[in-house]
């Protein structure tokens, strides 16, 4: 399995900002801003993490959703969070080999974390393969607004450089903390995908492609 895993402590207030987030309902009005049918659908939540996005789609009707991810820390917080229920599937895997059959799920989830991936063209080529025909990808991702975000180190240059020079040579020579809008938006119409919605809110690119 290949991908970058948080270390505990970031696991740990990852998790605790994620419980904020969603007792204060913005996971529920993100998704359902998406203006999409999830009754009865099956849906894929990659990097899953929390466990948090699996209740919101339930909430909402889905008939089944599968929570992937790397990490032993949340999928042991996840299973004790959705302890109960049945129509929760639970897969250890990276986010470039999905355990699926091709064609077998409607919605694909990938929140904040497809720069994890060693592989960001792989990772979208895949989700194309589960997806069913008219099926939706929805991702979100830190673009290079998020330098600016940190304190500034040596470092900082490299950091802005490194997608790009993945880009130019699919190797990441550096841990990546954001991904180019550009270069993702080309590799999903290269697969295939319609882009149905790109938006922005601050330091967060927000796109949404049906197959």
């Amino acid at each position: 399995m290949a991908g970058t895993v948080m270390n505990s402590e970031l696991s740990r207030l990852f998790y605790q900002r994620n419980e904020e987030l969603f007792r204060e309902g913005e996971w529920h009005r993100e998704i359902k801003s998406l203006d999409l049918d999830f009754r009865n659908k099956t849906v894929l939540d990659l990097a899953a993490g929390t466990g948090h996005w699996e209740e919101v789609f339930l909430s909402l009707g889905a008939g089944k959703v599968i929570w992937q991810d790397l990490s032993e820390f949340f999928y042991e917080k996840a299973k004790r969070r959705l302890q109960g229920c049945d129509n929760v599937e639970f897969l250890l895997g990276d986010m470039m080999s999905i355990p699926l059959e091709n064609e077998s799920v409607d919605f694909v989830l990938c929140r904040d974390s497809i720069f994890h991936s060693p592989s960001e063209k792989r990772t979208v080529a895949e989700v194309y393969r589960v997806l069913k025909e008219n099926g939706y990808f929805y991702l979100t991702f830190r673009n290079w607004r998020r330098i600016f975000r940190e304190p500034l180190t040596w470092k900082s240059p490299l950091k802005l450089l490194s997608p790009y020079i993945y880009r130019i040579t699919e190797k990441k020579l550096i841990h990546t903390v954001f991904t180019s809008e550009g270069f993702i938006l080309s590799c999903l119409k290269k697969c295939g995908y319609k882009i149905e919605r790109v938006s922005r809110v601050d330091s967060v690119s927000l796109i949404l492609a049906r197959k």
